[in-house]
């Protein structure tokens, strides 16, 4: 099984949590010695712990945390429930390393269950939660670091992922982009149809009450409606995936 472990420095040669910490009062009395006084109090409100994180593991932040969540939407944030599959002895190994250096509030495991486009239909209704492991794609969980910072927000950082076959980000952006085509143009169909159902039931009764001459011409102000509203809305998904995933 594949693993690929992202923090920045073999574990080995790690500095302590203490030593750390006295990094990030250096950096803080130095930013505040060449006045960076508004970044020196931005920095301080983020506790060393987020200073220890991001200066060891990577941050999912932006369109790059969209794409994460978009492509591991289980999210267990206690692992004695886990059972998605047998993580690897060396995943184990960095998530017991991440626990040590005391930075992260807690460890979530996400998982890709329920992220293909059944999947999301079943999340978006609801229904069929027991069945979001048969609705996904067997790859690639990923363990993630959270750091709550003073204020309340949650931080989040790549720690390690396994798998059979480890996709690359730019496959993983296409498996989103599919799966949200899917989903935004299921919504535009349906309605779609919806309107050709109510058009040829108003046709139907004008031929019923004997308005015959203008049965066309309903039929064609209909479908040009229906086209523009269809290749419009094709036109914001197109936009939208490429402002959210380029």
């Amino acid at each position: 099984m594949a693993v690929e472990l992202f923090i920045r420095q073999d574990p080995a040669t790690l500095p302590s949590s203490d030593e750390l910490t006295s990094q990030n009062a250096e950096r803080l009395a130095l930013l505040k010695s060449t006045g960076f006084e508004s970044v020196e109090k931005w920095e301080a409100k983020g506790e060393p712990q987020l200073y220890t994180a991001s200066t060891l593991y990577p941050e999912l932040t932006g369109s790059l945390e969209k794409v994460w969540r978009s492509f591991l939407p289980t999210v267990y944030r206690e692992r004695y429930s886990y059972r998605y599959d047998a993580p690897p002895t060396q995943a184990l190994q960095a998530i017991q390393t991440a626990e040590q250096l005391g930075c992260f509030s807690r460890i979530e495991i996400w998982t890709p269950e329920g992220n293909s486009f059944f999947g999301l239909v079943a999340r978006t209704c609801k229904v069929m939660q027991h069945k979001l492991a048969e609705l996904s794609s067997k790859i690639d969980p990923m363990a993630v670091g959270v750091v709550t910072d003073q204020r309340g927000v949650d931080h989040y950082f790549q720690i390690v992922r396994w798998g059979e076959a480890l996709q690359s980000l730019t496959q993983i952006k296409r498996h989103v982009q599919k799966v949200n085509w899917m989903a935004r143009l299921l919504f535009v169909v349906l309605p779609f149809l919806l309107g050709v159902i109510a058009v040829a039931g108003y046709i139907n009764s004008i031929q019923q009450n004997g308005y015959g001459p203008t049965i066309g011409y309903t039929c064609l102000y209909g479908f040009v409606a229906a086209a523009v509203g269809l290749v419009g809305c094709m036109l914001y998904v197109a936009f939208a995936d490429w402002r959210d995933y380029r």
